[in-house]
C-alpha cells in the first residue's frame, strides 16, 4: 500500500500494479512557508509547479490501463 504519488513511476513502469485502484484516504500534502506564497513570486511559481506536477501525476495514473476507471 502506498500513496499514488509515491509509487507513480513503479506503476507506470509495470513494477507494481494497483488491481483495485487507489482509495482516497483523506491524507494530504501540505506546502508550508513562513511567508504568504502570493507575496513572493518565486514561492508562488514553485507552488504552482508543485500543483501542476501533482495533477499531472494523478491524471497519468488514472489513465493507466492497470487502474480501473
Amino acid at each position: 500500500m502506498g500513496s499514488l504519488y509515491m509509487v507513480e513511476d513503479d506503476v507506470r513502469d509495470g513494477r507494481l500494479t494497483a488491481p483495485y485502484g487507489f482509495v482516497p484516504d483523506d491524507s494530504e500534502y501540505v506546502l508550508l512557508s513562513l511567508w504568504e506564497f502570493a507575496k513572493d513570486k518565486r514561492q508562488f511559481i514553485f507552488l504552482e509547479w508543485v500543483r501542476y506536477e501533482m495533477q499531472k501525476s494523478r491524471f497519468g495514473l488514472e489513465q493507466s490501463p492497470q487502474l480501473p476507471k
